[in-house]
């Protein structure tokens, strides 16, 4: 089993985006606080990207596609 310790616990949070407070909150929380810390996250992320890896690079949804980035255009044969 791996072990790691609470601060390496912290900086690989952060390099998932979370800030160290995020990071510590979603150490300590609950399953639904976490969600919220990484909905929230993802926002904050999402406002950075640019308009192109968003639109072309996010996984398509399930009925149009295979969870691959859209940019690639592969889509369900029976589609």
């Amino acid at each position: 089993m791996l072990t790691i310790t609470h601060e390496e616990a912290i900086r690989q949070l952060e390099m998932l985006g979370l800030t160290g407070d995020e990071a510590e909150r979603f150490l300590a929380g609950s399953e639904t606080e976490k969600r919220a810390i990484i909905k929230a996250a993802k926002e904050r992320i999402k406002g950075v990207l640019p308009p192109f890896y968003t639109e072309s690079l996010m996984p398509m949804s399930p009925e149009e596609g295979p969870p691959l980035p859209r940019k690639w255009g592969i889509r369900w044969p029976w589609k």
